[in-house]
């Protein structure tokens, strides 16, 4: 059901950060931010940073989890401190302005039906280039489409407004993230969060849409080895990103047939990929490849074996 609740016309924003050991790609970020006028509060999340994140500035509260809970877990915490109607998660290896800020914060005034919106994020080192104009995914094989990867940023004017998610840098209504009830830390601690997250919002009637004068940057680089580019890049993450493919599209396919289509699909034509991508990636020793590849292979398996919550 569509929150029918209107936002005052100029809604308090809290901006919320999940951070775990890269300090200096939060100081970045969090001078990026500035003074940014639209934006009531900042939310530093220590997702188990050794050391601890150290924040000096007055108008940052700092919230700490001891042992690392991953990103939903960080996400949650801090949307639990937060006061805003309109909460911005920005990961720490991005860049936002406030001027970004302030037209997502605009996107909810005056749209009951919206309950996410999200910017078009470009290459920090290559301003110039979309990384992401938001998520879509194809109706029968599910696949995750980037719009706009690799083009240029007057490619986003031309994409339709609604989209499936977005990863990284959105804004969310403050009450469809408490009607849904925020991030399911069980199922997607990390990988596919935002997905799940904003396909249980559109489930409730709640749009999910772009804002293509809005512009975040993400410190990757368009020719970043495929392993990082499929985050792979260490053990755990490997492990939640097989695992979290395989739970969603068992819990968010449409009809069975689908489902197992999708499946089939998954299995046969993008793990194989996966596989060759830890396998060819550049740094890493043979030891570290075969960590990787057993951590991807032990997500799958827990991804068909385990139970979904609801």
């Amino acid at each position: 059901m569509v929150d029918k609740h209107t936002l005052p016309l100029f809604p308090r924003v809290s901006v919320i950060i999940p951070t775990s050991n890269r300090p200096s790609s939060l100081k970045r970020l969090l001078t990026s931010l500035g003074e940014a006028t639209a934006v009531h509060e900042i939310i530093v999340v220590d997702d188990g940073s050794q050391p601890p994140v150290s924040v000096t500035a007055s108008n940052v509260l700092l919230l700490r989890i001891p042992q690392r809970g991953l990103v939903s877990a960080a996400r949650n915490l801090g949307a639990s401190r937060a006061c805003g109607e309109i909460l911005i998660f920005v990961d720490d290896d991005c860049v936002l302005n406030g001027s970004s800020i302030l037209l997502l914060r605009d996107a909810f005034v005056g749209n009951p039906a919206i309950g996410i919106v999200g910017p078009v994020i470009s290459y920090f080192s290559d301003s110039s280039t979309i990384w992401c104009a938001g998520v879509v995914r194809t109706k029968w094989l599910g696949r995750t489409k980037f719009r706009g990867r690799g083009r240029n940023l007057t490619h986003a004017r031309r994409l339709p407004l609604r989209c499936d998610d977005f990863p990284s840098v959105f804004a969310v209504r403050q009450s469809c993230f408490q009607e849904i009830g925020g991030f399911d830390e069980v199922n997607f601690p990390m990988g596919l969060e935002e997905a799940d997250f904003a396909a249980r919002a559109r489930e409730r009637g709640y749009a999910v849409q772009l804002v293509p004068r809005a512009l975040a940057w993400h410190d990757l680089r368009p020719h970043d080895p495929l392993v990082r580019r499929l985050h792979a890049v260490e053990p755990r993450r490997a492990f939640h990103t097989a695992r979290g493919r395989v739970l969603f599209l068992r819990k968010h396919s449409p009809t069975s047939p689908v489902r197992a289509l999708r499946l089939v699909f998954w299995f046969v034509v993008l793990v194989p990929g996966y596989l060759a991508g830890i396998a060819l990636g550049s740094g890493l020793t043979f030891k570290g490849k075969l960590e990787l590849a057993h951590s991807f292979v032990a997500g799958l398996q827990q991804g068909m074996a385990g139970s979904l919550r609801p």
